[in-house]
């Protein structure tokens, strides 16, 4: 029986801690971070980022309204990752001239700071021009692109390789492992009492 117990308490431990085991807290704005790796549209991306859940909060993609909150995001969300292209939370009317008019981020806030790459925005896509969605370049700033991930591929390259979510949350704790486990445990002891 306790082995069958410290293997519960072990597999307890290890689901929570790996539920959300690439989420990233910055303390500089209380906000969480996560990046998700694979071939997405923008719209997909949003889509998806809106659906997620963490610490109570929806998710949305990332909308980095400050140098310091880009260069944290930079630094510290895309370590594991290849840091480059990954869908941030900037899109660009389609009322907006071009290149840079009507930029603004999915979530409303102002679009007071910007971080384009040298030539950024360029509306240069080369089977597409309508670059309207934003992304990282390969430095942490930024690059106007097409929201359509199959005209993302310029000269072989595919310019996408994920997008970043944001949760917008003050810090609530998640159910205790050890509440986790003593739940379990007093479970598994109520059946043993009964045989």
């Amino acid at each position: 029986m306790k082995k069958y117990v410290l293997i519960l308490a072990m597999l307890t431990v290890a689901i929570s801690s790996q539920a959300f085991a690439n989420v990233v807290y910055n303390s500089l704005n209380g906000h969480y971070y996560e990046a998700i790796a694979g071939k997405y549209d923008w719209d997909v991306a949003k889509t998806e980022a809106a659906g997620k859940v963490y610490n109570g909060s929806f998710g949305y993609l990332a909308t980095l309204t400050s140098q310091a909150e880009n260069d944290w995001v930079w630094a510290n969300v895309l370590v594991t990752a290849a840091p480059s292209w990954y869908w941030l939370g900037g899109f660009q009317s389609p009322q907006g001239p071009e290149p840079a008019g009507g930029w603004q981020w999915v979530t409303g806030e102002a679009w007071s700071f910007t971080n384009w790459n040298s030539g950024e925005p360029n509306n240069n896509g080369n089977n597409n021009p309508d670059e309207d969605a934003l992304q990282f370049w390969n430095n942490g700033k930024w690059n106007d692109v097409s929201a359509d991930s199959d005209n993302v591929v310029y000269g072989g390259t595919a310019y996408y390789r994920g997008y970043i979510v944001e949760y917008e949350s003050a810090p609530i704790p998640e159910p205790g492992t050890l509440m986790l486990l003593g739940t379990g445990l007093v479970g598994l002891l109520g059946i043993r009492r009964k045989k």
